[in-house]
């Protein structure tokens, strides 16, 4: 389980009602996530177009991780970017559960399911 392949973070988004329309995270989600990124890193623009294409991988259910490493080495730029993309959307996933639910520090449980440390679910 990961933040951003498949069964990550990308993958949940409250059920649709039917009135509305899809969920669309290649259109929707990545473009939010890069905007907010380049306003929030204006020094690893350079980083961006990376960024984009792990997001669009991911949301096409491809290991992101291992897409990003066919692309060379990593800059310090794109280890920034890369943790503050995962931060924006645990983020969107807190916003969204709250939304759809009223469940409360999704992200932080989904983290520690992740990293074994079940203190935080209790």
């Amino acid at each position: 389980m990961t933040l951003f392949g498949p069964g990550g973070l990308l993958e949940i988004h409250p059920e649709p009602d039917g009135d509305g329309p899809q969920p669309d995270v290649v259109h929707d989600v990545v473009p939010a996530i890069v905007g907010r990124l380049m306003t929030a890193l204006p020094g690893a623009h350079e980083a961006m177009p990376m960024i984009a294409g792990a997001l669009t991988a991911a949301a096409l259910k491809m290991n992101c991780y291992e897409w990003r490493n066919k692309l060379g080495p990593w800059s310090a730029g794109d280890k920034l970017a890369w943790v503050f993309a995962a931060w924006y959307l645990a983020d969107l996933a807190d916003f969204a559960m709250a939304e759809s639910s009223g469940e409360k520090g999704f992200s932080l449980k989904f983290i520690a399911r992740i990293v074994g440390d079940d203190s935080t679910t209790k």
